[in-house]
């Protein structure tokens, strides 16, 4: 049972830094920094498979809108002593969604592969 929670949380560190480094990678590629959350927020709806979001998805890339927001000003080094740190408002951002929906966030990125036969010929 141990190893079983501990490879959870591994996975779910994997998937924190992947949604990092993705929103980190779009906010810095981005041709206008005002347009960086909006690339930021397609990049991460991408990676989570969400082609047109309904409303309920649209409502849950709102709610991380202020965690890529710090994350921009953090990155362009325009964060005043007001802005939100990007890591307290992406822990605040996975607090709503476990207390919203009873599970974690970075679950979203599972991806069930089911095994395909290996047929030689």
């Amino acid at each position: 049972m141990r190893i079983a929670a501990l490879a959870e949380v591994r996975a779910t560190a994997f998937r924190r830094l992947n949604l990092v480094r993705s929103a980190a990678k779009a906010i810095a590629e981005a041709e206008e920094p005002e347009n960086a959350v909006l690339l930021a927020r397609f990049v991460i709806a991408q990676m989570l498979g969400w082609e047109e979001a309904s409303a309920r998805q649209e409502e849950v890339l709102d709610r991380l809108t202020p965690f890529l927001t710090a994350l921009a000003a953090e990155a362009s080094r325009t964060a005043s002593p007001a802005t939100e740190p990007a890591e307290k408002a992406l822990r605040c951002f996975e607090d709503w969604y476990r207390a919203e929906t009873g599970s974690d966030f970075y679950a979203l990125f599972e991806r069930y592969i089911p095994e395909t036969p290996r047929v030689d010929f």
